[in-house]
């Protein structure tokens, strides 16, 4: 018997992978869904997708339609027979992948025109409270007095019991036999917070204040939460050998895509606040510099002292345009001034590089102070 084998590519053999639908989530709308209705105009605020059906909360709540994974986006159609006043509202439009943070397409009603729409992906931590998701606050922002938002969860939770030590003072009472006896009393005096910007009663200094409370030629130190005076050093910072991580992967931190060019931080009635990686000018100068600094400071192998000091320097008089992150030398001439004038590392640096920022070239024409 004669067998004849063929062998086939593993390419060949291999299953092709199917598309895989985007994740269920509410998706906010941040432009369009506005559908005219008898009694005025109907604003969709949201788009839900779960269990693969759609929902537009306090408009369409019955779930409809169907979502279906294809090679580059899942397709968002639905439609419902009747919704208020509106009668045969649809939906149709996509979720790009593999971000699904996106969606864009269209709404309409029979007897209205068609409207777009642009929703993005709702989740704790994108800087807009969405109180349809759950949220009560976004980072410092929501939450009363007394509260504070957990960055987890976007609830917002008490603010622990203030701390307080107990002094005991000692006195003596003399009686006119001349014996004397000793009272001792109590009293709750509240811990100050150090480098909150200003030198309490019960703290010698402050490492953000101006001035620190520390006498000429002392600096006011920050460690393990206390703070104390101490000689400014004779050499500010040191030269150290750092080399930047990579810049962050807005993709894989879940920031959403707003176009081809900017990132969608946040949201609110007085519009949106983009992130467009192709601006340069002095104020993306300056976040480059300052993020250097930043990403460099790992005490105490390097000190915002050593880092201020070894940032690379610029080579032109438009750091902006220059291949790598680079910081003026001008900068960490009045930093240096700063620091040996008595500031604090961290009130030198916000002096320097955010109150002041004369040091970058045509940041002060460009935000247009004096």
């Amino acid at each position: 018997m004669l067998v004849l084998a063929v062998a086939l590519p593993a390419t060949a053999m291999a299953a092709r992978a199917k598309p895989v639908p985007c994740a269920e989530g509410r998706f906010r709308v941040v432009q369009g869904g506005q559908l005219q209705a008898p009694s005025g105009t109907l604003s969709v605020s949201a788009v839900v997708l779960e269990g693969a059906r759609f929902t537009l909360p306090g408009v369409c709540d019955a779930p409809a339609g169907k979502a279906k994974a294809k090679k580059t986006a899942t397709t968002a159609r639905a439609k419902w027979p009747q919704c208020g006043e509106l009668r045969k509202v649809k939906l149709a439009g996509k979720i790009a992948s593999p971000a699904c943070d996106v969606l864009e397409g269209k709404l309409s009603a029979k007897g209205t025109k068609a409207a777009p729409i642009r929703a993005l992906r709702s989740y704790c931590g994108d800087g807009t409270i969405d109180s349809g998701n759950d949220e009560e606050c976004e980072g410092t922002t929501g939450c009363g007095t007394g509260a504070h938002c957990v960055a987890a969860t976007c609830l917002c939770e008490a603010d622990p019991t203030t701390t307080s030590v107990t002094v005991a003072s000692t006195s003596t009472v003399v009686s006119t036999s001349s014996s004397s006896s000793t009272s001792t009393s109590s009293s709750t005096v509240p811990l100050a917070l150090c480098a909150d910007g200003v030198v309490q009663p019960s703290e010698p200094c402050d490492p953000l204040a101006t001035p620190s409370g520390c006498g000429t030629g002392d600096q006011c130190n920050l460690q393990d939460g206390t703070c104390s005076c101490g000689p400014i050093p004779s050499e500010i910072g040191s030269q150290v050998s750092f080399t930047p991580p990579p810049p962050p992967d807005l993709v894989a931190l879940g920031v959403p895509a707003y176009d081809l060019r900017s990132y969608h931080l946040s949201a609110n009635a007085d519009g949106d606040l983009l992130l467009d990686a192709e601006v340069k000018d002095p104020l993306t100068a300056l976040g480059r510099c300052t993020g250097w600094i930043a990403a460099c400071v790992s005490p105490p192998a390097r000190t915002l002292d050593d880092c201020a000091r070894s940032a690379p320097a610029c080579a032109t008089d438009e750091p902006w345009l220059e291949t790598n992150a680079c910081c003026p030398a001008a900068c960490f001439t009045a930093y240096e001034v700063q620091r040996r004038g008595g500031s604090a590392p961290l009130r030198a640096l916000r002096a320097v590089y955010f109150e002041d920022g004369s040091c970058v070239p045509g940041l002060t024409e460009l935000l247009g102070t004096p």
